[in-house]
């Protein structure tokens, strides 16, 4: 249980600092989180909170897709290293 918890943490760490990384490279990213962030109407719906995720992510995938038809090798090495971490967390 305890080796579950610990290996959750580090995955989460890991998407946390790949997210931050692509916020500070990218400037439409950037645009959207803080326009998610900084609303001045802070709603406590939890539909709204939902669609804004959805819109966040919706912005990333559009980016990764554009990011990967202009740098094709770095994409495929991203995929390489997905694929090879994912086989050395399993259980």
């Amino acid at each position: 249980m305890r080796r579950a918890f610990s290996d959750v943490l580090m995955s989460m760490g890991a998407v946390s600092i790949v997210l931050i990384v692509l916020i500070g490279f990218d400037g439409e990213l950037r645009q959207q989180v803080t326009q998610r962030v900084n609303r001045s109407h802070s709603s406590t719906e939890l539909v709204t909170v939902g669609e804004q995720a959805r819109d966040l992510v919706n912005v990333a995938v559009q980016i990764v897709k554009s990011e990967s038809e202009q740098h094709t090798t770095l994409m495929l090495f991203l995929l390489a290293a997905t694929v090879l971490t994912l086989f050395m967390v399993r259980t």
